[in-house]
């Protein structure tokens, strides 16, 4: 394949891949479609688009085309749980987005005249900017240069590792808190005259993505439509087209959101307790719109609807179905029944409870005051007040508390060994206290003095061979 020359910046970027055709039955509706997975261009096998290493230059990529590749189908495994081996030949080349390079995919908007839906026109026409035509021949993609979006970015995830460490939180886990504070992506799903639907009225996809470090490919055919440099000067309108449909696909889910209905339900390991409970969940589950999270916050969801007894069906009605409109939906109800019965929850039904009022939290919920005096006592004060948050477990982390701890633990090893060792034991300790001879053996300072990294008091340890040396030489 030849590359347009508006592309000629983007061959020496390490952000390409391969990909393979795999054809699944079961996509669109039924009518079926392909798969595109990603190929690492350097093993001819699975590749991944968070993965850097998995990544190479264009030239290289390229000189793949036509070659077999090797292919873990995991998406449809056999009756034994295994994944096929599929071998196919590459189709083509593949560009990562990432490092401030973005993309739109409209799909199906070219009809079998040529001709292009008004929505996707009004998109190009605004982002004003390379598109090509799609491997399919119905669709569009749009590549973009965002740099003020990747500063926002990279702006963003420094903040969140900033307040993570200064959280207490470690230098990895707030690393991965961090990756991809920036980014934003999402499917929409269109019917006829571009307005949001569901999966039952969907005639086009639109998908809008921005990741500064990987998260999506788009398939480079090479096929001009809009004869256009890639446009550096588009951050800011890209951003304002994806809040626009946003908005616009939550107010379809709150309009679709069936209301909640009010009756009796038994929690797991409990007895029926009456309305009061359910009134408080589905209160707190109106408030949430499914669309707007992502898989792992829907999975919570659906997993603690399971804990507190909730139906499949019941659940479904809360998620419109499962996960229409969100990033990577390509399931359906079969798909969730699977999910549904794969769901495993150890906290107990009150955590269950706790996961869908602090969600509903943050779609503004306040709970009413008819759930108030319940909800306190049977689903955690944490949810309601900072003073009971701290008592229901954030005080553990703090200093004081870890200083306590630690000196909890010291005056157990302390009476244990005075168990074991009597008066010997007692005795030691005393002379030791009296001399001032007490001391750390990891930080080897006296007792009772400032620790070097806190300034405070900190709890000693006492080294059992100590005092048996001590013991020996007095019998000695």
């Amino acid at each position: 394949m030849r590359i347009p020359r508006h592309l000629e910046e983007l061959k020496p970027l390490r952000q390409w891949v391969n990909y393979i055709r795999i054809w699944n039955a079961t996509k669109n509706g039924g009518r079926g479609g392909y798969d595109k997975p990603p190929i690492n261009p350097g093993t001819l096998r699975d590749g991944m688009t968070n993965n850097p290493d998995t990544w190479t230059d264009y030239d290289r990529a390229a000189a793949n085309i036509g070659k077999t590749a090797t292919h873990r189908d995991t998406k449809h495994k056999d009756a034994q749980g295994k994944a096929p081996t599929i071998q196919a030949p590459v189709e083509g080349t593949g560009l990562i987005l990432a490092q401030g390079y973005c993309g739109v995919d409209l799909d199906g908007v070219i009809d079998n005249e040529g001709r292009l839906a008004p929505f996707a026109a009004a998109i190009i026409e605004r982002l004003d900017t390379y598109t090509e035509i799609s491997p399919s021949g119905k669709g569009l993609h749009l590549l973009l240069y965002c740099g003020d979006l990747r500063e926002a970015a990279i702006a963003a995830e420094r903040a969140t590792y900033q307040k993570a460490i200064a959280s207490g939180m470690g230098k990895e886990a707030a690393a991965r808190q961090a990756r991809g504070a920036g980014d934003f992506g999402k499917q929409f799903l269109l019917d006829a005259a571009g307005a949001i639907t569901d999966e039952a009225g969907k005639v086009y996809e639109l998908e809008i993505y921005f990741y500064i470090r990987g998260g999506r490919y788009f398939t480079v055919t090479g096929n001009v439509y809009r004869n256009k440099p890639i446009n550096r000067n588009k951050g800011a309108e890209l951003r304002a087209i994806f809040d626009e449909y946003v908005a616009r696909n939550d107010a379809y889910r709150a309009a679709q959101r069936p209301a909640p209905t009010v009756g009796t339900f038994r929690t797991v390991g409990r007895p029926a307790e009456g309305d009061q409970d359910r009134k408080m969940i589905e209160s707190a589950l109106s408030a949430i719109d499914p669309g707007a999270l992502d898989f792992g916050e829907w999975a919570s969801i659906m997993t603690a609807l399971k804990v507190l007894g909730f139906s499949l069906d019941e659940a479904e009605r809360f998620s419109s179905g499962g996960l229409i409109g969100l990033p990577n939906s390509k399931n359906d109800s079969r798909n969730n029944a699977y999910r549904w019965n794969k769901f495993r929850f150890k906290k107990g039904d009150n955590s269950a409870a706790g996961i869908i009022i602090n969600t509903a939290k943050r779609f503004n919920w306040t709970p009413a005051e008819a759930f108030d005096s319940d909800a306190r006592t049977k689903y955690g004060r944490s949810l309601y007040s900072d003073e009971a948050r701290a008592a229901y477990g954030r005080s553990l982390h703090t200093e004081e508390e870890r200083r306590q701890y630690g000196r909890d633990l010291y005056a157990k090893r302390l009476e244990k060994w005075a168990e074991e060792h009597g008066d010997d034991f007692r005795q030691w300790k005393e002379q030791r206290n009296a001399q001032g001879q007490r001391k750390n053996p990891q930080q080897g300072q006296p007792a009772g003095q400032p620790s070097r990294r806190s300034g405070t008091t900190a709890p000693r340890e006492i080294s059992l061979d100590d005092f048996k040396n001590w013991k020996n030489g007095r019998k000695g």
